[in-house]
């Protein structure tokens, strides 16, 4: 049983979070610690100074192709470095980013690409493909460039820009000086349609920022805590962790996609503290016929996105002594 607290009415006084843009966490984080981890992607590890340079490089790419305040870029692959990196790039430079689900199929690309009328996507190499294909069908007047992983010019599609090859001839100062406020349009996330067509969501610097902060001051992460993230990065709860686990300045390690003995290897392997999950996961977790003893360092898994029943939680705390926590937000 827990013990009863001493002053319960002082417990999650109001707070007040700063009013700022939102790539400005991620700089905040990096000026008090530049040589921490940020990122680690299988054996690439990237310190809060290279990420932050990145970033620069990136929007100052992004600057120099004649992207400008208020323009859409489109992203469009699984969870990588590439990703995270864009969407705080943009941030920097007022450009608003439209996550994609890097399942879609031709339909659903066309019609996020139309109605954002994206400048800009980032894609996966992999995925090229697909975009090629809907390319084909259909013209796109605004979409001006296309981004691809990687470092070539894809043989398919000699017009596309690699990423390592405009980060590395961009500059890693910061970016010039837009008038970004917190009231700015960052995000256009698209709902699932399941009672019509995709709707654009509208997500300020605010929006953002705001909840960033909040989720980690809730939960207390700091400096030292290491984070498993393999929820993807286009839905709001992967924003919320990638970008969440950057403001408080602890480390992020990005999978593509769960699979769960490759989750436990990594969690002995990082020293991760927060594993976060949906209901499904924990269900995984409580029933697999596995040792959850590399589970040691973790301090919570927290789940979110759905309710979860009292017995798979109950199940995993006694089978990995893990304390399972049950997340709440609005969509």
């Amino acid at each position: 049983m827990s013990e009863k607290m001493v002053t319960p009415e002082l417990f999650r006084p109001p707070v007040d979070f700063p009013d700022v843009p939102y790539d400005h966490l991620l700089r905040a984080a990096a000026g008090r610690a530049p040589e921490r981890p940020a990122i680690i992607y299988h054996d690439l590890i990237l310190t809060y100074r290279e990420v932050v340079s990145m970033v620069n490089c990136i929007a100052n790419g992004l600057h120099n192709l004649g992207m400008e305040k208020g323009d859409r870029i489109c992203l469009f692959t699984t969870n990588r470095p590439e990703y995270t990196v864009t969407f705080i790039a943009a941030a920097s430079v007022g450009i608003v980013v439209s996550p994609m689900n890097p399942g879609y199929k031709e339909r659903e690309i066309a019609y996020q690409l139309e109605n954002s009328e994206a400048r800009a996507i980032l894609i996966q190499r992999e995925l090229l493909p697909l975009l090629q294909l809907v390319l084909s069908q259909k013209s796109f007047p605004h979409l001006k460039h296309i981004l691809v992983t990687g470092n070539h010019v894809p043989e398919s599609m000699p017009e596309a820009i690699p990423f390592a090859r405009l980060m590395r001839e961009s500059s890693p100062k910061h970016p010039p000086h837009v008038e970004v406020s917190a009231d700015d349009l960052l995000a256009l996330p698209y709902s699932s349609g399941t009672t019509g067509f995709p709707k654009g969501t509208l997500l300020t610097h605010r929006n953002l920022a705001s909840n960033n902060l909040q989720f980690t001051t809730a939960l207390g992460t700091s400096i030292t805590d290491v984070a498993l993230i393999f929820l993807p990065f286009y839905h709001i709860y992967g924003v919320m962790l990638t970008g969440g686990f950057l403001a408080c300045g602890g480390t992020q390690v990005i999978m593509e996609r769960f699979d769960l003995l490759q989750s436990l290897e990594l969690c002995e392997k990082h020293g991760v503290t927060y594993y976060f999950a949906v209901p499904p996961i924990v269900l995984a977790l409580a029933n697999a016929p596995v040792d959850l003893s590399r589970m040691k360092t973790v301090k919570y898994v927290f789940t979110g996105a759905a309710p979860l029943p009292l017995d798979p939680a109950r199940k995993l705390e006694q089978k990995s002594s893990v304390k399972v926590v049950q997340g709440y937000g609005m969509t």
